[in-house]
């Protein structure tokens, strides 16, 4: 059996590809905004402690969370979960990150870690008309 397409398909193909490869460039301007960054770490949503991102030195926090003791690790600008006692090790598969639009979360510990850019014009986060 051949599959054939006709013009609706291929514009809408074609639309489609567009739009993603538009929003992925608009995912990425966000993301990659410049500028100084700040890694918060919360547990039980309160924050317990605050990494500066510009400082490109080595630096590690412990914190006794739900199921144990969490490691986390800061160098060149990133961030991320070295160790954590939980039976999957969700929070240390996800890896290094320095992303404002993708949190580190840590569910079974109730640990998340947020990145902020720090040099924002101003402290608006949206505009509604």
């Amino acid at each position: 059996m051949q599959l054939k397409l006709n013009k609706l398909d291929i514009v809408a193909t074609v639309l489609i590809a567009i739009l993603a490869l538009v929003s992925i460039y608009f995912v990425r301007g966000l993301n990659n905004s410049g500028g100084d960054r700040i890694a918060q770490v919360y547990y039980r949503n309160e924050l317990v402690h605050t990494f500066d991102l510009s400082d490109h030195a080595q630096s590690f926090f412990d914190i006794e969370a739900t199921q144990g003791l969490v490691r986390i690790e800061s160098k060149d600008g990133y961030v991320r979960v070295v160790d954590e006692t939980s039976r999957r090790n969700i929070c240390s598969i996800q890896g290094w990150s320095n992303s404002v639009v993708a949190p580190i979360v840590c569910l079974p510990n109730e640990l998340f870690i947020k990145i902020i850019a720090t040099d924002t014009d101003s402290d608006l986060d949206g505009v509604i008309r």
